[in-house]
């Protein structure tokens, strides 16, 4: 179905339409679905450790800090009614870098929840393999690379996730593992580097002893190792080109807006996305590390109920409703919006793809 939006008098005269289901009322009854189990994310650490050149962490003005364990131990009751999906512990920053890391996913666990952490890796231990957890990590493939996100040296960096890996398959840890090897729009059109990339990651799966396992897949670099351990669980490497422009930087100077007015559109991730930054301030978006989503005021979390906030919330409500008329009224999310032409479907039918489980 194409919703077809007229633009206001003050732009061009000729309409629009935008490829999506946004007006289809099915789709909103849906959309309510989605919001009485969001995808829960809880921000342990704003900071990080590492400076990608695809994120937008490290020139982000917002406050950097970690989550208060008063805090953490206040929301943690309040979840079991609000989600069934995985919890997440990260939004910007590296959530290992909280010093109370570990006892915090385990009382996570112990509430009944699996979490899901996107983690670059630099305080992984195997004093973690007990945490019922799926893994995603960014694996650097070459010094290169790794000295633009770090400068601590290129190989005890890859030999602590290789420990941790080899821990994972000699004991029966109950997490998922995901190793994404990242490239660029540049890179991408780079044969040698392609190359080199692929070489890294035969190399690192030899080393674990299960060069026997391969199957490599030519010509294509959608998943294709995955091995279980003595649990079942699967480790997985992943190539996966990263995402340029909108909120994230344009690396590669390949990306163009597109042509719709920057006041038009659509995202779902008001109904599907609750994310609790380090202060308790509550947003609506897993893209925006600015805090620039963010619809309550840090004590609100302490005054009003998470699942009020999320439901009933004046101000996400708003939202909401200019979204389904159309409209994009925050400049962050006009930004976030204005590489994608298919506005409504910015985070895809599921929240995250291939994330059976959100």
């Amino acid at each position: 179905m194409l919703v077809t939006i007229s633009p206001s008098s003050s732009e061009s005269t000729a309409p629009y339409s935008l490829q999506g289901i946004a007006s289809d009322p099915a789709y909103q009854v849906q959309l309510e679905e989605f919001a009485r189990n969001p995808a829960v994310m809880i921000e342990l650490s704003s900071r990080c450790n590492y400076h990608c050149d695809y994120c937008r962490s490290p020139i982000s003005d917002r406050q950097k800090s970690v989550m208060d364990r008063k805090l953490f131990d206040h929301l943690l009751p309040q979840l079991k009614g609000l989600t069934q999906r995985r919890l997440r512990l990260h939004v910007d920053g590296e959530p290992m870098l909280h010093p109370e890391f570990r006892d915090i996913a385990l009382a996570a666990n112990r509430e009944g929840f699996r979490l899901a952490i996107a983690t670059n890796a630099s305080r992984l231990n195997n004093d973690l393999l007990p945490i019922g957890m799926d893994l995603y990590i960014h694996l650097s493939s070459n010094p290169e690379e790794h000295g633009r996100r770090s400068p601590t040296p290129f190989e005890p960096y890859v030999e602590r996730i290789r420990k941790y890996v080899a821990g994972w398959l000699e004991n029966p840890s109950d997490q998922d593992i995901t190793l994404k090897i990242f490239f660029n729009g540049r890179e991408s059109t780079d044969a040698e580097v392609m190359r080199q990339r692929r070489q890294f990651a035969l190399n690192f799966v030899a080393s674990l002893g299960l060069d026997g396992s391969v199957s490599w897949l030519p010509g294509t670099w959608k998943p294709d190792f995955t091995v279980r351990n003595t649990s079942g669980r699967e480790l997985r490497i992943y190539f996966q080109q990263t995402t340029e422009g909108g909120l994230y930087p344009d690396v590669s100077g390949f990306v163009r807006p597109c042509d719709l007015p920057k006041d038009r559109g659509f995202c779902d991730s008001a109904w599907k996305v609750l994310a609790i930054h380090s202060d308790g301030a509550v947003g609506f978006c897993c893209v925006d590390i600015t805090g620039k989503t963010i619809f309550t005021d840090p004590e609100e979390i302490w005054e009003k109920p998470l699942a009020w906030i999320w439901q009933h919330h004046p101000k996400l409500v708003e939202a909401r409703k200019q979204f389904l008329s159309g409209r994009v009224e925050l400049p962050i999310c006009q930004e976030c919006l204005n590489t994608s032409p298919n506005r409504e479907g910015y985070l895809f039918t599921e929240i995250f793809p291939g994330d059976p489980q959100g």
